[in-house]
Formats: structure tokens, sequence, C-alpha cells
């Protein structure tokens, strides 16, 4: 994998950084390069997790979005989806906290799903684009 792709930037000028991770590999090599120690990917009961970090010195934060490839296997596309969407309400949870919104309008909280779904679904068929899920039959 390249460079890894931050996205978050879009939905409004905020210090959040969001970056989404379909290889293990590629999560701990960013991990290493920007000196954070060692995680795990997704826990062992999860096909996916949002690990949030948070820098103290320029006060940014950082959403690692990682998805386990290997849990996808036989899912349908309209599953793989709907975890995602799964991802994007934790994302969008994490910017409400941020911004210390308790109760967001609802137009708010439907455009930024809407754009945080859009971002991880074009990311995740981007990484993938050879593995799109097919269920087994």
């Amino acid at each position: 994998m390249a460079k890894p792709e931050y996205f978050s930037r879009s939905l409004m000028p905020l210090p959040l950084n969001i970056v989404l991770f379909t290889k293990e590999k590629d999560f701990k090599r960013e991990c290493r390069r920007l000196g954070m120690g060692d995680y795990d990917f997704v826990d062992d009961h999860a096909v996916a997790c949002v690990h949030t970090f948070e820098n103290m010195k320029d006060h940014t934060t950082l959403n690692m979005v990682c998805v386990d490839m290997k849990k996808l296997e036989g899912k349908e596309a309209h599953e793989v989806i709907g975890m995602l969407v799964h991802e994007a309400t934790h994302l969008k949870q994490r910017c409400m906290q941020y911004l210390g919104e308790d109760e967001p309008s609802k137009e708010f909280e439907a455009y930024s799903m809407q754009h945080l779904t859009e971002e991880l679904v074009k990311q995740f068929f981007k990484q993938n684009a050879t593995k799109r899920p097919t269920r087994k039959t």
C-alpha cells in the first residue's frame, strides 16, 4: 500500500484525521511511523473497529478505522456497507464529542453520516478493487 490516504478534512475544518486500513501490516507500519507503539488491529470478536489517538502537542485527533478482511469472506456488498456505516457512526460520535455537540441538528447528523459513509465506502473499494465481497454458494 502506498502512503495512507487521510480524508476527513473535507467534512469540516477540524483537527480530526481519519484513515482506513484493510491490511494489518499497513496499520502496524503506520503506527510505527507515527511512534505510537503496538496495538491490536481488530479485536478477535469484531470485524472492524475505530482506534482513536489524541496528540496532546498539536491537539489533533487521529481515527484509524481497521477492517479485518478475513472476517468479511463470504459477505455480500450490503453487509460490508452496513459494517462501514456502523464504523462511520463511531466516527460521527467522536466528531460530535470533540465539538461538544450533545444534540446536533438532524440535518447535520444526516449529512455527516452520508459524508463519512461515502468516504469509507470509497476508500474500502479503492483498497480492495479486486476483492469485492461475494457470497459463497
